[in-house]
């Protein structure tokens, strides 16, 4: 096989492989672009239908009042808070193993006597990390 035999086969292996790198991200538009700069022959392909958006959570009945399953909740359950006297972080979701507090605890469910396992300041000290 001649040098521009394989030259040939690499070019056409690169466009493809290029071509489905870019279908799997949604990107047909710029691998065409792509090819169109660097003078490559790129079919146009149709591009895939984007994934639809997931559905919200349904609303739930507690007590009488709907509360939305919603990213609010997801968010406040992710939300660091850090001691104000020594600077630990509280991250909810490695919890303070060392004092019963699981995994996956957020800052508002911590009891009112938990303190900071650094400097042992009350939760009070804490606020939201920004």
């Amino acid at each position: 096989m001649s040098y521009l035999d394989r030259l040939e086969r690499w070019q056409a292996s690169r466009r493809g492989l290029m071509r489905k790198a870019a279908q799997a991200v949604g990107l047909v538009g710029l691998a065409a672009l792509h090819a169109a700069l660097s003078g490559c022959d790129l079919e146009e392909e149709a591009p895939a239908a984007p994934p639809a958006a997931p559905e919200p959570a349904p609303a739930v009945e507690r007590g009488g009042a709907a509360v939305e399953g919603t990213v609010a909740r997801a968010e406040e359950a992710a939300q660091l808070y850090v001691c104000g006297v020594c600077g630990h972080v509280y991250d909810p979701a490695v919890g303070d193993p060392d004092r019963g507090i699981e995994p996956g605890t957020p800052f508002a469910d911590l009891p009112d006597d938990w303190r900071c396992p650094r400097c042992s300041s009350p939760k009070a000290r804490f606020s939201p990390q920004s």
